[in-house]
C-alpha cells in the first residue's frame, strides 16, 4: 500500500503547486461547519487558478507538447 500512495503522491506533485494547494484547502474545507456548500468551495478554489501564473505556464507546455516545469 506504501508503494501505491508513493506512486500517487509522485503523480500530485507533477501538478502545479497552486492547484495542489488549492485542492488541498477545498478538501479541508469539507470538513467545515460553515452554511456554503463544498462544490461552491470548491468552484471558487478552482476559478481562482485560472489567475495564477501556473495555468499559463502550463497552457504554453501544453500548446508546445512539453511538460511544465512548475
Amino acid at each position: 500500500m506504501l508503494d501505491k500512495a508513493t506512486q500517487v503522491a509522485n503523480q500530485i506533485i507533477m501538478n502545479s503547486p497552486n492547484a495542489v494547494n488549492s485542492a488541498i484547502k477545498a478538501i479541508n474545507y469539507s470538513g467545515g461547519d460553515s452554511k456554503k456548500k463544498c462544490s461552491d468551495i470548491e468552484s471558487e478554489y478552482f476559478s481562482k487558478c485560472f489567475d495564477h501564473p501556473d495555468f499559463k505556464k502550463g497552457v504554453n507546455a501544453f500548446l508546445n507538447k512539453q511538460k511544465p516545469n512548475y
